[in-house]
């Protein structure tokens, strides 16, 4: 069996979808994995060999690190590349960061054999925009880009611009969906939502959000809710100090500030949450070309998504029993389409929504299509 090597500077598990990458990798491969660890964090120990460039107490303390601890990670970046290209031998290295394929790119030319590399961008770079050290980094991955064999993007829209950026071959380019799987429905309703009578409608948003997003309209129209006691609303996830000052001036009896949640606790929420809001505001290619796995979570427990018009989201929300595309900034066509949606039967819809996640945007099309990618390299 080939080695092959899944390799970042971060943490795989702080992008979902890298999970079932790996996993697929562990089964067509001898598989080594090298991130940095985060303490309480997902392990991918039984799927190969792990090595761990830098440990850290907690995620706070990952995206707080020092200067004397990114040198350390990065000293061992180095290091641990040229094992896997000397001693390990590997044959297929698989990485979501440019700062590995620079390594790469330049040790590549000390080996004699054929090393496939794998490059699955998240983050969408933009020369224009990139600062000067990453832009150098841009710049290299640019003039070497006919090394990567394969490269995989979240939305159709970014593989576009990064081929035409770059001129790389679109037919070595596909798309894998930072989607999910089914999600079995929970039946424990968490201690904060048994106040709730059941039958009423519960709007959400879950996960991070910036104030410069469409926050302020999202409460806007909360606000205009008041008094309508039979609708409540969630905000689920870690929050900054102005946007917390935000949610605490929220004049309405319904609205809960749940915090951040387990995954585990999270779940037990999604099976309760009848719409989910999307907030994102297209401030730059990254969030025009949005793929959040959020939208592929909600999905899966059978939630209706709501989002502002971005190009991202209109390659994928298509179907309106699974979610509406609306103007963020008008509250009367976001209330439009919450009315409309209490005129269908709850158990019917979060079916619905259910069975067309599981048929057209659940992750195993996505491992599928992979997976036939990989015999070129196997």
């Amino acid at each position: 069996m080939k080695k092959a090597a899944a390799i970042t500077i971060n943490n795989f598990t702080l992008i979902p979808v890298c999970r079932f990458v790996i996993e697929l990798l562990s089964t067509r491969f001898s598989l080594s994995v090298a991130e940095c660890k985060i303490k309480g964090g997902y392990t991918f120990e039984q799927y190969g060999d792990i090595r761990y460039l830098a440990s850290f107490r907690s995620k706070s303390a990952f995206f707080k690190q020092s200067l004397y601890k990114k040198l350390y990670k990065y000293a061992h970046l180095y290091g641990h590349i040229f094992y896997l290209l000397f001693i390990k031998r590997v044959h297929v290295l698989y990485t979501p960061d440019i700062h590995v394929l620079s390594v790469v790119f330049f040790l590549r030319r000390f080996v004699s054999r054929r090393i496939s590399v794998i490059y699955h961008q998240f983050e969408l770079l933009d020369p224009a925009l990139i600062q000067s050290k990453n832009l150098k980094l841009w710049n290299k991955l640019a003039r070497h880009v006919n090394k990567l064999d394969l490269c995989i993007f979240p939305e159709i829209n970014r593989l576009i611009f990064f081929c035409d950026k770059t001129g790389f071959d679109r037919t070595k380019c596909m798309v894998f969906a930072n989607s999910c799987r089914l999600q079995n429905e929970s039946r424990i309703r968490p201690e904060k939502l048994k106040n709730i009578p059941s039958g009423d409608l519960i709007i959400a948003h879950v996960g991070n959000v910036g104030a410069n997003h469409y926050l302020s309209s999202f409460l806007s129209f909360v606000n205009q809710m008041n008094g309508q006691n039979n609708v409540h609303f969630l905000m689920i996830g870690g929050f900054s100090a102005d946007v917390l000052n935000m949610l605490n001036r929220v004049q309405n009896r319904n609205f809960y500030v749940i915090g951040e949640l387990s995954h585990s606790e999270l779940s037990n929420y999604y099976s309760f949450i009848d719409i989910g809001f999307i907030l994102y505001r297209g401030l730059d290619l990254n969030l025009e070309f949005c793929a959040p796995n959020k939208l592929y979570e909600y999905w899966s427990h059978g939630i209706y998504v709501i989002a502002h018009r971005l190009k991202g989201l209109e390659e994928v929300i298509k179907d309106d029993e699974m979610g509406m595309l609306v103007n963020l900034e008008n509250t009367n066509e976001i209330k439009a389409v919450v009315q409309g949606f209490t005129s269908i039967a709850g158990g019917e819809i979060r079916q619905y929504i259910r069975m067309g996640f599981d048929s057209k945007y659940s992750i195993a099309d996505s491992i599928g299509r992979l997976n036939g990618r990989l015999d070129e390299f196997a």
